[in-house]
């Protein structure tokens, strides 16, 4: 009996990690495939609450979570998971991007985890631009108007 458990020790150590044909020694941690760092592009402030997708060549879709622990808006997904991927992010107010070909391998046990710095544009609003306001003056009163040149959008 005593013999029996340095020789069960020793069968697990030689087959706990084949992912790449060879015998390993793998630690059970989960490693991160995909690490995003998401800012606005003229503050550089964070940006919260963004939605970041991953999507892979089989279509399929994983929502990135974002770090608790952090006050940067750092997001992980990929989890565990190597491939190719393309990511799409959204944001309120800001205009949205999509990032393809990202790629993420295996090391042997762990994977080789892409960090992305990524900095959103925020939307124009039509109150940014002073030349896009239209005052009327009428026998009522003055009315201001909004109304953008090339669109005809109006507010």
């Amino acid at each position: 009996m005593r013999c029996l458990l340095p020789a069960l020790i020793a069968c697990f150590c030689l087959l706990a990690c084949s992912r790449n044909g060879g015998a390993q020694f793998c630690i059970g941690e989960l490693a991160r495939g995909v690490v995003v760092k998401l800012s606005d592009a003229e503050s550089g402030a964070p940006i919260q609450g963004a939605t970041l997708i991953l999507t892979t060549k089989g279509s399929e879709e994983e929502t990135m979570q974002q770090f608790a622990s952090t006050p940067e808006a750092m997001y992980d997904g990929a989890i565990d998971h190597a491939g190719t991927f393309s990511l799409s992010i959204s944001a309120a107010g800001y205009e949205s991007q999509m990032r393809t070909a990202i790629v993420v391998r295996w090391l042997g046990c762990h994977l080789d985890t892409q960090f992305l710095e990524i900095a959103l544009v925020p939307q124009p609003t039509l109150h940014d631009d002073p030349a896009l306001l239209l005052i009327v003056f009428g026998s009522e009163g003055v009315e201001v108007h909004a109304a953008h040149l090339l669109t005809g959008a109006t507010r």
